[in-house]
């Protein structure tokens, strides 16, 4: 049966998306130190440290939880669809 999308479209997305992440990790590398860093401020109440600590936690989700998602969406694509796709000559893609 024949799919009714692109699994080439939904590559160039995912490398899209990849390129968008790249540019971002800078900044939540950034982040993840400074609530580091935030965490370790004297004198601070427990239920502080808490949230902060939650934050970090998130910061670093963010940085490993897209890569993963990415690479399950990749597994996913059909294969044999994708490299006849690929093998064909590509026409512009309007955004």
């Amino acid at each position: 049966m024949p799919i009714r999308w692109s699994p080439l479209v939904v590559s160039m997305a995912m490398d899209e998306v990849e390129g968008l992440l790249a540019q971002a990790r800078p900044f939540l590398v950034q982040a993840h130190q400074k609530s580091e860093q935030a965490r370790l401020i004297p004198n601070m109440p427990g239920y502080m440290q808490d949230r902060i600590a939650r934050l970090t936690w998130e910061l670093s989700r963010c940085m490993e939880a897209p890569a993963r998602n990415i690479g399950l969406v990749r597994r996913d694509l059909p294969e044999k669809q994708l490299q006849q796709l690929q093998a064909q000559p590509q026409l512009p893609i309007m955004s």
